[in-house]
C-alpha cells in the first residue's frame, strides 16, 4: 500500500545541513553499499553505515511509493477525461 503524506519519512541531511533530493540520497546509498563492501571496514563503522543505509532507504522507498500514487492518481484523472 503506498505511504500517504503523513507517512511519509523526512528527507535526510546532507553534509551542508540541508535536506537530500532523492537523487543525492541514492547517490549516499551506492556509496554506503560500496563501504560496506570494504572487508577492512571497522565493525562500529560498518553498523554506523548500515544504520544510516536503513534511513536513507525508507526515505527513498517513501519517496518512490509517493511519486508511485500521484502517477496513479494522474493516469485516474486523464482516464476519466477521456471517458
Amino acid at each position: 500500500m503506498p505511504a500517504s503524506k503523513k507517512d511519509a519519512i523526512s528527507a535526510p541531511l546532507g553534509e551542508d545541513g540541508k535536506p537530500m533530493s532523492f537523487q543525492q540520497a541514492m547517490s549516499r546509498l551506492e556509496a554506503i553499499v560500496a563501504s560496506l563492501n570494504n572487508p577492512s571496514l571497522e565493525l562500529e563503522q560498518a553498523m554506523a553505515d548500515f544504520k544510516e543505509g536503513l534511513q536513507i532507504s525508507r526515505f527513498c522507498q517513501s519517496q518512490l511509493d509517493h511519486f508511485q500514487n500521484e502517477m496513479n492518481q494522474l493516469i485516474e484523472q486523464s482516464g476519466e477525461n477521456h471517458a
